[in-house]
């Protein structure tokens, strides 16, 4: 039997406590206090004590509560009812530095492995320190406030002219209760690093729960849905923090009958630490990213299947949603219109069939997308179908698989005024939600489909959009749709630059000459002249692209310099961005050219994420989406206070040129009341100087980025600013070629110059397919 110092035990307990966790300790098993067991002048001061390691106790609480405790541990009747837990949220100590902060025991629901009261355990007194000065370590190395997930992804498409194209490296591109509870407090951007407080919890000797204790039963499904229907998702530990986001729409949206399915235990463990109403599914699969197309990605498809054939055999209808999705409004009430429906289901259609945001019109707009799903309990044998379909071929795509079952034997009465057709063999009432209003991240995030039609959209699925998953989370943010960062996250150390873009008549020239839109009245109609080629049609959209890609790079420099978090700028595109040839507008899409694009459509953001090596590659470069400014979240105060800079390009006075620092007024720390002349061209070195007395200002925003920027005065740090942003641009496809995507240069205008392919550019830029 081991023994450990008692003033280890102590160390221990108190750097336990200090990741969040509380002893629950038997008068029994009480340690003393250390100053109890100080030596005496003849004891030796390395005396050992036969004390044990005080236990963890587990105590569970709410809905997932399946073990016994002694009676003052029990939660109220009240409580149980409506499933409370204790909500706390990743912690940031900023005297300790990022250490991922678990919550208290009591909340999280750990167990002790095979700890006998009278079991003595071996610690060292520093291994708790070692471990977070580890933690720390890799932080520092690994931690940006953009988590840094590689995804690997593909084109959802059936066009066999669809392109595979490597971008990120350059890697593949991607496709794809709140009366119950109180609403989350926000997430920190490092949420995903709670690995590390899990490893803090190994090194205790505490086991972790297991979804064997956290099944799904059918008392727990009628708990939180009393009235038998049931909101579900499920993910894995990778997908932590848009579990959270979609659970904290779900409660704004007053939707208490909810239930997340937990894919491995790192992820219950963290639902159940903030109250969530969750059960264990024991995948068996990765907690990391799953790749577009993996052998995983489809086995987690096939969880959801499984999940729809669980909860429609013990007599539930289920309303089941990906985790990437975004509710806004609640749906039951709109989905109690159809009664007779057995299934509804979204679609990945770009064009409505109706304009009264009620059900599509099939099978005009019959492409289903398994994303979102309405299943009855009448639907069971659909269910069961689908899933033997799947475990007879491993091979076959779970969405290709419903489309086949649902359009099998499928008839459409025109006589129906709520659109439901007959589907899978005439047995079930099906239907098509509208993609105005249940929307892919083409109708929503581009076309902006429920603005142009006056309707408020109830749910949006990020799909049809690039950089895997940061660019699903990039989307979200953009549109002000994401709940899980930090305060921090709008308060960077080093502050914010902010400027404005200035496009002429770019925007206007950049679209395609030949773009007809489709219309919902197919009689209306126009044929489309189809131009797939790379002609002289197609450059103004590239014209656009460059000079807001030179800006942006100005910006970055600049932002660099200062030390400073660049907001990007809005984005305009000329053409849309697809897997396959098109003339600058989707086949059968409703956009309007040019439009406002995401940022995925022009750059690489698993590129702009990574933390590339400093000494290679120059010092990381921070940003934040364009919408950050008009974010509730964000202080007023700080732009209220801003610091505003023009450049002074024809030959104006009073302009500082780098050889001393801006003046500002007594008591002071910003100049918001005027604006701020630099002469042009400034070095990065003469712009540090001249702007120092502004470090502390909380936004400094530039007017220009024209002749904002001089260079480095450094060759080294220019060339490493060059080789860490030259990959930071993505591309554009297709055109009708093999290959026919065009790669964007962020170094377009410098001649010459070595693109991210190694190609020598010698001439004026021109867009060329390739490679």
């Amino acid at each position: 039997m081991s023994t450990l110092n008692t003033t280890d035990i102590q160390h221990v307990i108190k750097e336990a406590e200090e990741l969040g966790f509380e002893a629950a300790i038997t008068s029994h098993r009480q340690l003393p206090a250390a100053s109890d067991t100080q030596a005496s002048d003849t004891q030796a001061s390395d005396t050992t004590a036969n004390f044990t390691v005080p236990a963890y106790i587990p105590l569970e609480t709410g809905i997932n509560s399946t073990a016994e405790f002694d009676p003052s541990e029990l939660v109220t009747e009240e409580d149980d009812q409506v499933g409370l837990g204790a909500a706390f949220p990743v912690g940031h100590d900023r005297d300790q530095g990022s250490i991922p902060r678990l919550p208290s025991n009591d909340a999280i629901g750990f167990a002790i492995d095979n700890l006998d009261e009278s079991e003595q355990v071996s610690i060292s007194g520093d291994s708790i320190e070692a471990m977070i000065a580890e933690t720390e370590e890799e932080e520092e190395e690994e931690m940006s406030l953009f988590p840094s997930q590689q995804a690997h992804s593909a084109a959802a498409t059936d066009d066999p002219e669809a392109e595979s194209v490597s971008e990120a490296d350059p890697s593949k591109v991607y496709t794809s209760e709140e009366t119950a509870l109180e609403p989350a407090e926000p997430l920190s951007s490092q949420i995903h690093r709670e690995e590390e407080a899990h490893r803090a919890v190994a090194a205790l000797g505490i086991k972790p729960v297991k979804a064997e204790d956290h099944k799904l039963t059918k008392k727990l499904i009628q708990k939180v849905a009393p009235e038998g229907l049931v909101m579900v998702t499920w993910a894995n530990f990778h997908y932590l923090d848009f579990t959270l986001n979609w659970v904290q729409h779900v409660q704004a949206a007053n939707i208490s009958a909810y239930l997340v399915g937990a894919m491995d235990d790192e992820l219950l463990e963290a639902l159940l630490q903030r109250g969530i109403n969750c059960f264990g599914m024991q995948s068996g699969l990765s907690i990391e990213d799953f790749g577009w197309g993996s052998k995983q990605f489809h086995k987690m498809g096939r969880e959801k299947i499984g999940l729809v054939l669980t909860f429609t055999n013990m007599g539930f209808d289920i309303l089941v949603s990906d985790v990437d999705t975004v509710w806004l409004q609640n749906p039951l009430p709109y989905l109690a219109n159809y009664p007779e429906a057995d299934i509804l289901v979204s679609s990945d259609s770009l064009h409505a069939t109706t304009t009264d945001g009620a059900l599509e019109m099939y099978p005009g707009a019959g492409v289903a997308n398994i994303g979102i799903m309405l299943f009855r309990s009448s639907a069971m044998t659909f269910a069961q179908e689908w899933n033997e379909a799947l475990l007879a071929n491993d091979d076959y795509w779970d969405q290709n698989a419903f489309n086949d079952l649902m359009n099998r034997g499928a008839k459409f009465d025109e006589q129906r005024s709520d659109r439901l057709f007959m589907g899978f063999d005439g047995k079930l009432r099906m239907g098509i939600l509208p993609v105005s209003t249940f929307c892919s991240g083409h109708t929503f995030f581009v076309q902006r489909m429920a603005d142009v039609m006056g309707l408020q959209p109830y749910v949006v699925h990020a799909t049809f959009q690039f950089s895997g998953t940061p660019g699903k989370r990039h989307r979200m943010r953009e549109s002000l749709l994401w709940d899980a960062d930090p305060p921090e996250y709008f308060r960077p150390a080093g502050g914010l630059l902010t400027f404005d873009m200035h496009l002429a008549d770019l925007v206007e020239l950049s679209a395609p000459h030949q773009q007809v839109l489709h219309s919902v009245d197919t009689s209306q109609a126009v044929p489309r002249q189809r131009t797939l080629k790379l002609d002289a049609d197609k450059t103004g959209h590239f014209d656009l692209v460059n000079a807001q890609i030179q800006q942006v790079r100005t910006a970055m420099a600049i932002a660099s310099s200062l030390n400073r978090t660049l907001v990007m700028p809005e984005l305009w595109c000329g053409m849309d961005r697809w897997w396959a040839p098109h003339d600058g507008n989707i086949p059968g899409s409703s956009l309007q050219l040019p439009f406002q694009c995401p940022m995925d459509h022009i750059f690489d953001l698993e590129q702009m994420i990574k933390h590339h090596p400093v000494e290679a590659l120059g010092p990381h470069i921070d940003w934040r989406e364009h919408s950050l400014l008009n974010n509730s979240q964000f202080p007023q105060e700080d732009l209220a206070a801003a610091a505003h800079v023009h450049i002074c390009l024809d030959g104006e006075s009073d302009c500082y040129d780098g050889s001393k620092q801006v003046a500002i007024a007594t008591g002071s720390s910003s100049s918001s009341s005027s604006s701020i002349g630099l002469q042009a061209n400034l070095t990065d070195q003469q712009l540090q100087t001249a702007l120092a007395s502004l470090e502390v200002t909380a936004v400094l925003h530039f007017n220009s980025m024209m002749g904002a920027f001089g260079g480095h005065a450094n060759h080294g740090d220019a060339s490493r600013f060059q080789r860490r942003t030259e990959v930071y641009t993505s591309l554009w496809c297709c055109v009708d070629a093999h290959p026919g995507h065009v790669w964007y240069d962020m170094w377009w205008d410098q001649i010459p110059h070595e693109d991210r392919h190694k190609r020598q550019i010698s001439k004026t830029w021109k867009p060329s397919t390739g490679p």
